[in-house]
Formats: C-alpha cells, sequence, structure tokens
C-alpha cells in the first residue's frame, strides 16, 4: 500500500490528491464505471483529506461493508482486463478508449506480461495447471476475511479467458485469517478450477491440486530478478537465461 501511495504521488507531479484523481478518471473512462480511490492507502485522518467520490449506484439489497475510500466491482477489473486484453492483442481496447498514444499496444503486452511473472500457488493459480500462463494481480487482508484475485488465463487450446473473484465474509478479526485461508482461498480456487474446466474440458481438472497452506513466500521463491534484468517484453526471461 505504501508504494500505491508513491506511485500516485508521482503520477501527481508530487501531490499524491491529484495523482489519486487521475486513478480514478483513468479507471472510470476505460470502463470501471463503479470503481474509485478517494484517499491514500491505510493512512490516518483520510475523512479529512479524500477527495469526492463518483456517484454509485449501489444495490440497496446488499451489503459488503466496503471501503468507503477504495472500491471496484468484480465486473470492473474484469473490464479493464478485457480492455487491456484487446489493446494487447488486437490494438483496440485502451488504444482506443483514450487518445491516441496515451497506451500503445506494447505498452499493453508489457502490462500483461508484467502481471505474468505473479506466481503464488494459490487463488486463480490454484485452479488451473501449474504450468498454464495467467497474467493476475491478487490481494487478501488478515485483519478481515478478504480475498480478490483477477487475470486472464491463457489456456493451450486457446480459449482465453477473463477471470474475476471477489470474496468477503462477515466474522471477527480474530477468525479473519483462519476463515480467509481454509474457507475463502479454497472457494476461489474451486470457482477458477470450474471456469478452466468450462473452456479447457479436454484438460480438465477433476479434483482439487495439492497446494502449499498460504501463498508460496515470495521473499524465498517470488520474483527476484538480479537487478537491472527486469525486461518488460519477457518478464520471466531471467529464470532461463
Amino acid at each position: 500500500n505504501g508504494s500505491s501511495n508513491l506511485l500516485m504521488e508521482i503520477l501527481g507531479g508530487g501531490n499524491i490528491f491529484n495523482g489519486i484523481l487521475s486513478v480514478t478518471n483513468t479507471a472510470q473512462q476505460a470502463g470501471a464505471v463503479n470503481s474509485f480511490i478517494s484517499a491514500p492507502f491505510a493512512e490516518p485522518g483520510r475523512e479529512l483529506g479524500s477527495i469526492q467520490v463518483p456517484q454509485g449506484n449501489p444495490n440497496p439489497n446488499y451489503n459488503t461493508d466496503p471501503d468507503p475510500f477504495n472500491q471496484m466491482t468484480a465486473e470492473d477489473i474484469g473490464t479493464l482486463y478485457n480492455m487491456m486484453y484487446d489493446c494487447a492483442n488486437y490494438g483496440s481496447g485502451l488504444a482506443v478508449a483514450f487518445p491516441e498514444g496515451t497506451f500503445t499496444q506494447r505498452e499493453c503486452r508489457q502490462m500483461l506480461e508484467l502481471m505474468s511473472a505473479n506466481d503464488l500457488e494459490r487463488l486463480l493459480q490454484g485452479g488451473i495447471p501449474p504450468d498454464v500462463r495467467i497474467s493476475h494481480k491478487n490481494g487478501w487482508l488478515n485483519t478481515s476475511a478478504v480475498v480478490g484475485d483477477a487475470g486472464i488465463v491463457y489456456p493451450p487450446n486457446g480459449q482465453n479467458y477473463v477471470i474475476a473473484v471477489y470474496l468477503w465474509k462477515d466474522t471477527t478479526a480474530d477468525e479473519a485469517t483462519r476463515v480467509g485461508f481454509e474457507e475463502l482461498w479454497p472457494l476461489v480456487e474451486d470457482i477458477s478450477r470450474a471456469a478452466w474446466n468450462y473452456f479447457s474440458p479436454e484438460d480438465a481438472l477433476l479434483t482439487r491440486r495439492d497446494l502449499p497452506f498460504t501463498a508460496r513466500d515470495c521473499e524465498q521463491n517470488g520474483y527476484l530478478p538480479p537487478y537491472g534484468q527486469v525486461d518488460l517484453d519477457n518478464i520471466n526471461g531471467w529464470r532461463n537465461p
């Protein structure tokens, strides 16, 4: 979250609230019409330093206790991935939703290439074969039972698909970590496996994979290329020089 705040401050030319407004405006112009961020992540006094929240149309029949300063729907994040995919593969999507040159086809490919280095072995990855490419971004909390993962899966048969899963369960802070790892994480993986089996019936996963209890240890096994060897056109190239 601190890194996100720094990026938004840089984007805003040193003013984090200008950066926050730019993020919200960009997301909404790209089609994520129910998404916004109105204050820095996890900083005290946000109520006194937030920007105006865009007008939304929430369903009054449901309440997932959303963060009042930072919201996104599964449909919205799926829309953003679809826009990135179309830009990367066809030169449409983000490339035509914004003024010419704002997003190039190569930049969209690099976005998806970068996210393909996210290798946790759990969540959406846990519901697909281990050697299948997925460009995704995940997140979870240990203080409340919240988990989400969204991305693009690239099966060998070419039936690429976008998938987004956000889960929340009303529970106590003391139970949040257990509920997350024992209930919500496996549910994300079951949903992912069902989607995989639909799009790749010839390579169906009929049972759950044997997975680590939590995400892979990012410090020990994660993305740690030698300094200066990050190639956004081939993000995992350093692994097999």
